[in-house]
């Protein structure tokens, strides 16, 4: 195992260990959603519900840990920028930002309000939501989806999370400006804290708790912090590098135990408001252990199909729902329920084909383009 998983070439840093758990992010929520029909199944089951309920239908896993992700990796990169240059090029970032993300969102935001019109055009009436259009093209999904719970075709609800991204985006680089390198860990807590109270004031109120830039915005800083001590505590570096491999297990079985057991063990205000919190500091441990530990068990970079498919995990995330739609659309036309295994099982293994294949095509036909693009304005 190498010390140090973190690559630095001209341009860039290159983590080779994230990709697979992009991928890894992206199934989880995929997977979610697949099984999402099948709970008048599982209520009757307690070893279905188990599994389902605990683990099949974890879609909040991948999405929180993207989001710890994305504040670990992006701010990484920044202060990296900051240290080497002396400056940010925040023009750059954004347009990288933009090459990136717009493409395949907005796509995905058009499809979104085209599936509506052809079905009514087909005289198969369909929830036209036109009115949605604006926060959806604002990247203000998840407020969209807070006043509108999940109505419409799918892939209008799953833009939330991508818009919550991209606001983070719009103001972290200003943070880190405004704040001087030493005052920026203070501001991280500020971040973090406030998102706590936050998510006190609201902890009646779960879709809040999951939907509100604010109460998810503590996962980016999460994130964040601990790229700050990866870069600039070189004590806090050497003692991840140097974590045994009992120590590292240890962890991680008590941060999947407490996903696991979280819907028992996580009640009441001051719990329902720190639970997000647990699981972002076990996350952004999962990062920086499979990044700059030695003697960790496995490295997500040595799982080859995986780290190739985290490649393609925005797409796999972004269009997962327009087969997915699709497909129980022709279970119904064969007689199927949507809450029969037969159409769950028959739908869920063609959706995943189809995700496959439309995120890789995506890649390689309509976003690399833009990828390319986006090299111009690499860091020097």
């Amino acid at each position: 195992m190498p010390e140090a998983s973190a690559v630095k070439g001209s341009s860039r840093t290159f983590f080779p260990n994230l990709d697979g758990l992009r991928a890894v992010a992206a199934l989880l929520v995929l997977i979610a959603h697949l099984f999402g029909n099948a709970d008048q199944h599982i209520h009757h089951n307690p070893w279905l519900d188990l599994v389902f309920h605990r683990w099949l239908t974890s879609g909040g896993v991948g999405v929180s840990f993207f989001f710890v992700l994305s504040g670990f990796l992006i701010t990484y990169l920044l202060l990296e920028e900051m240290e080497r240059t002396g400056g940010l090029d925040v023009r750059a970032f954004y347009i990288r930002r933009v090459l990136r993300i717009w493409p395949l969102y907005y796509l995905t935001v058009l499809i979104g309000f085209v599936y509506p019109v052809v079905k009514t055009v087909l005289q198969d009436p369909a929830q036209l939501l036109t009115e949605r259009l604006g926060l959806q093209l604002l990247f203000l999904s998840n407020f969209d989806v807070l006043r509108n719970p999940f109505v419409g075709a799918m892939s209008q609800n799953i833009t939330w999370s991508v818009a919550i991204e991209e606001q983070f985006y719009l103001f972290w680089p200003l943070l880190l400006l405004a704040l001087k390198p030493r005052l920026l860990p203070a501001g991280l807590a500020a971040v973090i804290l406030g998102s706590w109270a936050f998510r006190f004031a609201n902890a009646g109120d779960p879709r809040v708790l999951y939907f509100h830039t604010l109460a998810v915005i503590s996962d980016m800083a999460v994130g964040g912090l601990g790229a700050y001590l990866c870069l600039r505590s070189a004590p806090f570096r050497e003692r991840i590098e140097n974590l045994p491999r009992r120590t590292i297990g240890l962890v991680y079985l008590v941060g999947l135990a407490a996903i696991f057991f979280a819907y028992d063990s996580f009640n009441g205000p001051f719990l329902a408001a720190s639970r997000r919190l647990v699981f972002s500091c076990f996350y952004v441990f999962v990062i920086l252990e499979q990044n700059l530990a030695v003697a960790s068990a496995f490295k997500m970079g040595d799982l080859k199909t995986l780290t190739k498919l985290g490649r393609y995990s925005y797409g796999i995330y972004m269009l997962h729902p327009i087969p997915l739609t699709l497909t129980l659309r022709e279970c119904l036309r064969w007689g199927l329920a949507p809450q029969g295994w037969d159409a769950i099982w028959i739908s869920g293994s063609l959706t995943l084909v189809l995700t496959l294949a439309m995120a890789w095509a995506s890649y390689h036909w309509y976003e690399r383009p833009f990828l390319k693009l986006k090299e111009r304005y690499a860091q020097d």
